[in-house]
Formats: structure tokens, C-alpha cells, sequence
């Protein structure tokens, strides 16, 4: 009733690819659990669930309307201070100027 333990692993790690190992927003999934009590993936076996994606992993998308309210808020309020100052180290062109504009950044 015993079966050797690398033959176990070795089975698990070849039923799926890589890719399908891989789950939404490029995380890997978790491996699927051995049976065994001891070991990486110990535990019960249980059928996963797909899960939908949360709403916040959407923060941060730039849409259409964001890229346009984005726009609109850079021609009112123009650009910052730091910002202003790098467009004159960069408008100067030479090396070092480009250096400073880095390191301000």
C-alpha cells in the first residue's frame, strides 16, 4: 500500500504544464495536493475552484476614459516642479545634464 515517494511527485509534476499551472494575472497556481501528510503539498485532496477575478486587480487599467481624464488633468494643471526641471536638463542635451535629469527622476 505504500508507494515510493518520488514516483508520486513525479506523477503529480507531469500531469500538468507549465502553462496550465500558471493561473490569471500571471501567478503560478498552487500544486495540487498529494494525499500525503507530510511533504510540499500535504494535505486532503479537494477539487479547486476557479475563482473570479477581484475587482481590485483591475486598479490601475488604463482605459479609455482614465487616459482621457488623465489628459485633460496634465493640460490644467501642467506638469510639476521636478518635472519642469527635467525637461530643461533634457532640452540641453548633453551627457551629464541627462545624468542630473536621471537622478532627479
Amino acid at each position: 500500500w505504500l508507494k515510493p515517494f518520488g514516483t508520486e511527485l513525479s506523477k503529480l509534476r507531469s500531469a500538468q504544464t507549465p502553462r496550465q499551472r500558471q493561473g490569471a494575472m500571471g501567478k503560478t497556481a498552487k500544486p495540487e495536493r498529494s494525499g500525503l501528510a507530510a511533504g510540499l503539498n500535504k494535505g486532503f485532496i479537494v477539487t479547486r475552484r476557479e475563482m473570479a477575478p477581484k475587482p481590485s486587480y483591475a486598479k490601475g487599467r488604463k482605459s479609455q476614459r482614465n487616459g482621457l481624464i488623465k489628459e485633460v488633468i496634465r493640460e490644467v494643471v501642467g506638469f510639476a516642479p521636478y518635472e519642469r526641471r527635467m525637461i530643461e536638463l533634457l532640452k540641453i542635451g548633453s551627457a551629464s545634464t541627462f545624468k542630473r535629469a536621471l537622478k532627479l527622476a
